[in-house]
């Protein structure tokens, strides 16, 4: 069954079933058979997208790797350009893995942290080799940490224990000779004849 067929079966004559329908196409408002066609417009709308994007990419891939395919020594330049740039960015971050792990250990060797960019100058120019080995532990630190603290002790914390001096009162009776004065002239008196 149409829409006009359902539209006359409800009692409407044809002039108010032309109208109805006019009116539907100037409102923007369409039949259809399939249900949710919406929603199923919608999602058949974003995969057409999504393909015209892939093939947009792909014919601009295509057109850069044309001129690479006259010239095969340009794409291996390329190649060995890319080869450069990945060598060189896992070099800096195994460096980068490294003076973390020695800053750490300057640190918990009693460095002071104001001058753990200086105690790492000093390894780099050191006779001292510090490595990261392959399970994560650093070799030739504890080398390089003892002959920093020979070489520059004033760039780590000294852990000495703190020297107490004690100064005892001197023992006696209160009213005996060596007892404290109860006056200036007492005082001026005693200071005088320990003096003599």
């Amino acid at each position: 069954m149409t829409f006009e067929e359902m539209l006359k079966s409800l009692g409407y004559d044809d002039e108010k079933i032309k109208a109805i329908v006019s009116g539907m196409a100037e409102n923007k408002i369409y039949l259809s058979a399939e249900e949710k066609i919406d929603e199923r417009y919608g999602k058949l709308k974003d995969q057409h997208e999504a393909t015209s994007t892939q093939l947009k990419d792909a014919q601009e891939l295509i057109q850069q790797l044309q001129p690479l395919a006259d010239g095969n020594e340009a794409a291996q330049a390329k190649i060995a350009d890319y080869e450069k740039q990945v060598k060189a960015a896992e070099e800096r971050a195994a460096k980068a893995e490294r003076d973390a792990a020695v800053k750490v250990e300057l640190l918990a060797n009693g460095a002071v942290p104001e001058d753990v960019d200086y105690l790492m100058f000093r390894i780099e120019k050191g006779d001292v080799e510090v490595k990261v080995g392959d399970d994560g532990k650093l070799s030739g630190m504890d080398d390089a940490v003892k002959a920093l603290k020979t070489a520059h002790p004033n760039q780590f914390k000294e852990e000495q224990a703190k020297k107490i001096n004690e100064n005892k009162l001197p023992k006696g009776e209160p009213g005996a000779a060596n007892a404290d004065p109860q006056s200036l002239e007492e005082a001026l008196q005693a200071h005088y004849e320990n003096n003599e």
